[in-house]
């Protein structure tokens, strides 16, 4: 699930090949640093371009990673908030990770191993490739972060209201891949989204 193409990104050993020639390379990424040659975005992490953007950055400071949750949501057009920071999914780290940078704030959570690898493409915007999950994966990692749900309609509250998500924009969705996605979650959430989908096709 690694992309290709993030040239504007270089940790510390890889700057350090580069300037092998200089008697004292960590002092010349210092240099370099300070006369805006490159930015630092993070300790041990560096971009040659000053407008770098946190999608690109994101799978660079924690891998394997995807962008899901609130950020490809919003990407989507699926909730109305426009969300800044970056919110990815990872598996088996245990703990939400959150990460200040220079750039921003990056937000981790775990997804179950299972459901990890599916549903997640390369995109292509803004000049550089980064991962995102697919519509119908961020709003099943979103619904796996939530507190259990009692039931259909509370979940469909939680849809409509509390996440404001359009129920013509809900109804888009790809329902099989859905279906197919919420079995690896193992979580009631899903069990839910699952029969609620399969009643409102019934209907």
């Amino acid at each position: 699930m690694e992309t290709e193409g993030r040239k504007v990104l270089k940790n510390t050993q890889m700057l350090l090949q580069e300037l092998k020639r200089f008697a004292d390379p960590h002092h010349r990424i210092e240099r370099m640093v300070r006369n805006g040659q490159i930015v630092r975005i993070m300790r041990g992490l560096y971009s040659d371009k000053s407008s770098v953007l946190g999608p690109h950055v994101a799978g660079q400071i924690c891998s394997p990673s995807y962008l899901s949750f609130e950020y490809a949501l919003s990407h989507y057009d699926l909730i109305p908030e426009a969300v800044r920071s970056c919110t990815s999914a990872t598996f088996c780290k245990r703990k939400e990770k959150i990460i200040q940078t220079s750039i921003g704030f990056f937000f981790f959570r775990d997804v179950p191993a299972q459901a990890f690898p599916w549903e997640v493409m390369v995109c292509d915007e803004y000049d550089a490739p980064f991962l995102l999950a697919s519509a119908e994966k961020a709003l099943c990692d979103q619904l796996y972060t939530l507190k259990p749900m009692k039931n259909q309609k509370d979940l469909e509250y939680m849809l409509f209201e509390d996440m404001r998500v359009e129920e013509e924009d809900f109804l888009a969705l790809n329902s099989t891949t859905l279906c197919e996605l919420a079995p690896l979650y193992h979580a009631r959430n899903l069990d839910l989204l699952k029969r609620y989908l399969k009643r409102r096709k019934r209907a």
